[in-house]
């Protein structure tokens, strides 16, 4: 956003411009992920691990429970039609559960001044950990 060849282009650029707005644009998970005291969003790669712990599970139980046997079976709606009402429900439920994971994960998500890269890898395992156990759990299902 700083550098002397961005700077020199939109100086060049300022007589054919009325107006000039910027905004940073990190990812679309950015709302789920709160941190408090003005910090700054964590890692994109953090949100989308803490995204994808909990969008797993979600899928998985509403495909087993609610999308195969009652929108399929019994309802006999289309694949793609009980598949698009999965991604309602995922989406929704997910607006509840990422954001009371991602504060249950503050301590990666934003961790202390000085943490070091311990506290990256220490939080990435666990996560990692987690997959683990929820791919075990629903082989069992």
């Amino acid at each position: 956003m700083n550098s002397p060849v961005r700077l020199a282009l939109l100086k060049m650029a300022e007589p054919f411009t009325e107006e000039f707005h910027a905004r940073i644009v990190r990812t679309g998970f950015d709302q789920w992920f709160k941190i408090p005291g003005g910090a700054s969003a964590p890692a994109a790669w953090k949100m989308n691990m803490l995204v994808l712990l909990m969008l797993y599970p979600v899928v998985f139980l509403f495909g087993a429970s609610v999308q195969t046997p009652l929108l399929m079976g019994k309802a006999g709606l289309p694949f793609w039609l009980a598949l698009f009402i999965g991604n309602i429900v995922s989406v929704l439920l997910l607006s509840w559960l990422v954001p009371a994971v991602s504060r249950g994960f503050r301590w990666w998500l934003a961790p202390a001044r000085g943490a070091g890269g311990r506290t990256s890898l220490t939080g990435a395992a666990l996560v990692v950990l987690l997959y683990a156990m929820w791919l075990f759990l629903f082989s069992k299902v």
